[in-house]
């Protein structure tokens, strides 16, 4: 698995930023932020589930996204991607 990811990691170093401004724009649009599997079909990572599962983790654990566990559809911009000025508030979402 950690094989797997580093071989997407380095094929895709804007990963963190990309899905911070995915959940943006998602929330925009819906009033509500995408389910993981949501992000992920978004972002178009069509890889095993396992593997879905570790990229958002380690978006999460990067602070590129933050949750707010249990409550679903909650991917927003971690603290990470608010300091390269991505923000959604209560709504809308809105880039700082």
């Amino acid at each position: 698995m950690r094989e797997a990811y580093s071989s997407r990691k380095e094929q895709h170093p804007d990963r963190g930023p990309l899905a911070a401004q995915f959940t943006v724009a998602f929330r925009a649009e819906h009033g509500h932020g995408p389910s993981c599997s949501q992000l992920c079909s978004g972002m178009g990572w069509n890889r095993p589930r396992t593997l879905r599962t570790f990229i958002v983790h380690r978006l999460l654990a990067n602070e590129w996204l933050t949750d707010t566990a249990p409550a679903p559809w909650t991917p927003r911009p971690g603290k990470t991607a608010q300091a390269h000025g991505m923000f959604c508030g209560a709504s809308p979402c809105k880039w700082a």
